[in-house]
């Protein structure tokens, strides 16, 4: 069930992120203060004052970060999304280019009862332009909302819906290179609007009868993904939705948290995070 607060649950989760690093580079430091001790003086010059030594030791854990020296792995990849919709016989394809990062959280790996790994995507959803049928959105979430995006290349390759973590399933994606099928039991959440510039228009899209929110004739044909060098999809949605950063911090049918008193229970359970990441 979707969380009663998305709102708050956002910023817990970024000041977590922040914490879970700074103790991830203390505990870096520490590690090299530890090898720094047991080569004692003679590896470092008489004359090296205290400041110089934290100097060098946090110069170290900066060019050390992200590249595993100190077992302390981080794993960042592209991947695109490309939507193909079959539109009177003709073929309409659509793709948007998200990054995804994943670190190891201090507080799992050090039993404070914490996720073993947090993660943090930048992206936007995939804009289907079909015309005077409508336009169609492939969210960054799907409809259970939890690490969707960044971990959907580990649940292809896994073929399952439940989460895969790992330093073998992250590693496995950032080598992939050709051309993932996403299933039915992954696809994201799709939408559209009645009216594109009333947010609390939106409606889902059953993927499997595009025809009832589309007319007859469009059916979604398939959903593909691949890790890619390709830069992150930018402004597009914004350009579009022009009322998107007014619903940052509240969700789509005006009310500042999700609640199940809504009227408009559907609006009410998304907020503009579902389709941009980038405030």
């Amino acid at each position: 069930m979707p969380p009663a607060y998305p709102g708050i649950g956002l910023r817990f989760a970024t000041v977590m992120r922040a914490v879970a690093r700074f103790f991830t580079v203390l505990e870096r430091v520490h590690l090299l203060a530890r090898a720094c001790r047991r080569t004692s003086a003679r590896s470092l010059p008489a004359r090296l004052s205290r400041a110089s030594s934290v100097t060098l030791l946090m110069s170290t854990v900066i060019l050390l970060g992200g590249c595993g020296e100190l077992g302390f792995n981080n794993w960042r990849w592209h991947q695109k999304m490309t939507v193909e919709v079959e539109v009177d016989g003709r073929l309409v394809l659509a793709s948007a280019v998200s990054s995804v990062h994943w670190w190891p959280n201090f507080f799992g790996t050090g039993g404070w009862g914490g996720p073993d790994w947090l993660s943090e995507v930048e992206g936007e959803a995939v804009v289907v332009d079909l015309g005077e049928r409508g336009m169609l959105f492939a969210l960054l979430s799907d409809a259970n909302r939890q690490e969707y995006t960044e971990n959907l290349p580990s649940r292809v390759l896994a073929d399952t819906t439940e989460r895969v973590w790992g330093k073998e399933a992250f590693s496995e994606v950032v080598v992939t290179r050709r051309i993932l099928q996403v299933p039915p039991k992954l696809y994201p959440l799709l939408v559209t609007f009645d009216d594109i510039n009333d947010p609390t228009t939106v409606k889902r899209v059953d993927p499997d009868n595009l025809a009832a929110s589309f007319g007859l004739g469009v059916s979604l044909k398939r959903i593909t993904l691949t890790i890619t060098d390709e830069p992150v999809t930018e402004g597009e949605v914004e350009k579009l939705l022009g009322w998107l950063r007014e619903y940052y911090g509240k969700q789509l049918d005006g009310r500042r948290y999700e609640t199940v008193n809504s009227t408009n229970r559907f609006a009410n359970s998304l907020g503009a995070g579902s389709f941009d990441t980038q405030r």
